[in-house]
């Protein structure tokens, strides 16, 4: 039996809005109709209840280079020696990230969130064009850009990897138990990830 927690997926540009369930591995499964839930009880729920968020806070932010002002810059450290593996693992976190517990459900819903945020500034060859280019699959390109997001996730194996690796490294969680970086570390991975195009970004999976 899989287990794992919901969250949103939501585009702030068309409406656009779906349940994703993060698995407790990291994984993440996309809710299809026929579909068996089963709703545990709050005495058979094994994982402890997330801290109360605002109405306003969500595990997926919108984390445009207008915005990263208001997260942090957070990769495990196995990545810090390189820059091609801060791009590939590197992620904006919440501020509080470390405050609440930083696990592969807020691990997951940020780098879906710097997947979206570079799909969504990719300006310069059509994304059919990049896609055929590393993973002969530019019929994904098709639809809306949260359809487009969800699509990548779940045909293309490259995608999820990098999760599946932190997560394999950092261990299922919940929580794990990470601090923040050191100044000149954040600054590598802010620097690096601002740097960092949809291509650069297919071509190191």
């Amino acid at each position: 039996m899989k287990r794992g927690k919901l969250i949103s997926w939501g585009c702030p540009r068309c409406g656009y809005s779906e349940l994703i369930l993060v698995l407790e591995d990291g994984r993440l499964e996309r809710l299809r109709e026929g579909m068996e839930v089963a709703i545990l009880n709050t005495q058979d729920r094994q994982w402890e209840d997330p801290p109360e968020r605002s109405s306003e806070s969500s595990l997926s932010p919108d984390i445009s280079h207008e915005t990263v002002k208001d997260l942090i810059p957070w990769a495990p450290d196995f990545a810090l020696k390189e820059k091609n593996l801060i791009s590939k693992y590197g992620v904006w976190l919440p501020k509080d990230a470390f405050l609440t517990g930083l696990g592969p459900e807020v691990y997951s819903a940020a780098y879906l969130a710097k997947l979206k945020d570079l799909v969504s500034s990719w300006d310069s060859c059509p994304l059919p064009v990049l896609l055929d280019k590393y993973f002969a699959a530019g019929y994904l390109a098709s639809g809306k850009e949260e359809e487009i997001l969800i699509s990548l996730w779940q045909e293309l194996e490259e995608i999820r990897r990098p999760i599946l690796e932190v997560v394999a490294y950092m261990g299922p969680g919940p929580r794990w138990e990470v601090k923040g970086l050191s100044e000149e570390q954040a600054s590598l991975v802010a620097s690096t990830l601002k740097g960092l195009d949809l291509d650069t970004f297919f071509g190191l999976l």
